[in-house]
């Protein structure tokens, strides 16, 4: 048996964008979280600054990332927080036993 990547790729693409709108009323989209690379996910996770998570969203949705640069940055960090929720979660990671545990018996965050 070969496990071919091409196939699954071709599956993960049909995905539905992430969509949201702008400040000035413009729809944009953002792709699913899953269909980053594992370099573009480090670099997101990585991003210490709004410049580098605007770097990213520049190499992905340049359209995007201009109306973003343009929102309050709470709400930023809000519609991000979003994108990685209902595209794919914390890409490229899995929650922990010991992460499990730590939320265990607490309410979950309200967003």
């Amino acid at each position: 048996m070969v496990f071919d990547t091409r196939v699954l790729a071709e599956q993960h693409a049909a995905a539905q964008p992430f969509t949201w709108i702008g400040l000035d009323g413009e729809t944009y989209e953002l792709p699913p979280m899953r269909l980053l690379t594992p370099r573009q996910v480090a670099a997101f996770e990585q991003a210490e600054t709004v410049n580098g998570v605007l770097d990213l969203l520049r190499a992905i949705a340049p359209e995007a990332a201009e109306a973003a640069a343009d929102l309050p940055i709470g709400v930023m960090e809000d519609l991000m927080s979003s994108w990685r929720r209902t595209t794919g979660g914390e890409a490229g990671k899995s929650p922990s036993r010991s992460s499990a545990k730590k939320r265990a018996g607490k309410p979950p965050k309200r967003t």
